[in-house]
């Protein structure tokens, strides 16, 4: 009864403390119930988690079936790819391709990643951003292909080692995921030498398939300004400029690898100077030219010709394997002086010219002064007797001279045999030409000029050479008349008999 009555009396006092039960449970189930979803939640994504780690594992099994790598040295592929390819011997500073060929038979879905080489004394570089694109089927399957390319270029002879680099490349999967595999390039090496002889290693030369070289002139002309008709008609002047441009462009090599050739040298006939020099590096369809812009300003600095230098280039033909020079040619030009630059370069000639003839005149005036009043020396008066045919006055200077000096009567020593000796030798000798015979006179050879001096017509050319003998005989030297007469000639012009 009192529990039927409790139940069937809701408001008593004895429903006080269920009441209070209720109240407490109702959050105490909240609390559960979040809790439940919270550890529902992460159980879901551990469950996500697992099955993404179960999927990559999986694609990791299927690379070798997915993405294939391959390299070696060169453009063109070779028949079969050794696990160790052979060694090839280049030049230095040749250009070396290693061609990197990635395959698939999904497609790729992102940019491949190459990591770039790092070699002792080689420059290595990835020219190109962009690989090239194709396709090929095999059993009926369709791979699609990408085809890199790294150049190096050996700055020293000796063994190159190409190392494994990996390459990161993305690719689809067949469940159409995307998959990022990281492959490595095969080990690679070659040997790098002098390919001539003839070259140094620390010679200027070039390595390249194809050489091509111009050069331009152009002149840059000083202020107008006093200049006259010629000089506008093109001729040079000293102070103008002439600039040299030479263009180098090579194939199959890098611009800073192409030698500048020309040089800042400077004459006493320009002064030369030289601007940074432009390099530009390009491809185009597989073609891999570089340039290099030279420009050289010569300031002539002296007139008359000026010999602008040539240059030479010597480089390697890869395709011919060759040695070959290039010549660029220089060129001569006229330049004109200004009255400046004629006195800065004639100005010590002219002033030392100008002493020299104001002493000449000084020198001329003294001797007409002097010689007006007194006699000429005897060598003069002798030339002057015999230039103005004066045989008579020439031959008593001759004979005057003799007395004062030897006081000999006669330029003849002793007498000739069937000489008369009360007679003159002159008388004898007329007497003799008289009776048109001189037989009887036995002359010697060396008295024979003296002798003619004497008997016969007097020509210059014999007055000389009797003077001549007799300032040698009076300064005491021995006289050969042989020799005497072929060291002193007369020159044919002065004979005029």
């Amino acid at each position: 009864m009192r529990i039927r009555t409790f139940l069937q009396n809701p408001t008593s006092s004895r429903i006080a403390p269920s009441g209070v039960v209720l109240s407490w449970l109702a959050p105490l189930r909240i609390v559960v119930l979040l809790f439940s979803l919270i550890l529902l939640t992460s159980g879901v994504v551990q469950a996500d988690e697992w099955i993404g780690d179960a999927s990559e594992a999986k694609s990791k099994q299927d690379y070798s079936q997915m993405i294939e790598l391959k390299g070696w040295l060169g453009r063109k592929a070779p028949i079969e790819l050794e696990e160790t390819p052979t060694i090839k011997e280049v030049s230095t500073t040749e250009q070396v391709i290693m061609t990197i060929e990635i395959a698939t038979p999904r497609w790729f879905t992102g940019a491949t990643q190459i990591t770039p080489f790092e070699i002792p004394n080689v420059i290595s570089m990835q020219r190109s951003q962009f690989a090239t694109n194709m396709t090929e089927r095999h059993d009926g399957v369709t791979w699609s292909k990408q085809r890199w390319e790294i150049t190096f270029y050996p700055l020293v002879s000796g063994r190159v080692v190409i190392p494994s680099t990996p390459v990161e490349v993305q690719f689809s999967a067949a469940t159409n995921q995307n998959i990022v595999a990281t492959l490595h390039t095969p080990p690679l090496s070659f040997n790098a030498l002098l390919p001539d002889g003839k070259l140094a290693q620390d010679e200027k030369w070039l390595a390249s398939s194809e050489l091509n070289i111009s050069q331009e002139w152009a002149v840059i002309a000083q202020e107008q300004s006093g200049r006259d008709e010629a000089n506008n008609d093109g001729m040079l002047t000293v102070g103008d400029a002439i600039v040299r441009r030479v263009n180098i462009s090579a194939n199959n090599t890098l611009s800073i690898l192409i030698p500048d050739v020309l040089t800042d040298q400077s004459t006493a006939h320009y002064e030369s100077y030289l601007t940074p020099s432009q390099l530009s590096d390009s491809q185009t369809r597989g073609r891999y030219v570089s340039t290099r812009a030279e420009e050289q300003t010569l300031i002539l600095q002296t007139g008359g010709e000026v010999t602008l230098p040539s240059y030479t280039l010597r480089w390697w033909n890869t395709e011919k394997q060759q040695l070959e020079t290039e010549v660029i040619e220089g060129k001569t030009v006229i330049v004109s002086h200004t009255f400046a630059s004629f006195l800065a370069a004639y100005g010590q000639t002219i002033l030392l010219g100008l002493i020299v003839t104001l002493a000449l005149i000084i020198v001329l005036w003294w001797a007409v002064r002097r010689y007006r009043t007194h006699p000429l020396p005897a060598d003069l008066e002798l030339v002057k007797m015999g230039l103005m045919g004066n045989d008579t006055q020439a031959r008593r200077l001759v004979y005057k001279k003799l007395r004062v000096a030897t006081g000999w009567p006669t330029l003849m020593n002793g007498s000739p045999k069937g000489h008369d000796q009360t007679k003159p030798s002159m008388v004898q000798a007329n007497e003799a030409r008289s009776s048109g015979s001189e037989s009887g006179l036995d002359i010697p050879p060396e008295n024979f000029a003296e002798y003619r001096f004497q008997t016969q017509h007097l020509t210059k050319r014999l007055l000389f050479l009797v003077w001549r003998r007799l300032r040698t005989r009076l300064s005491g030297e021995s006289m050969d008349s042989t020799k005497n007469t072929d060291k002193f000639k007369i020159p044919k012009a002065l004979d005029l008999d």
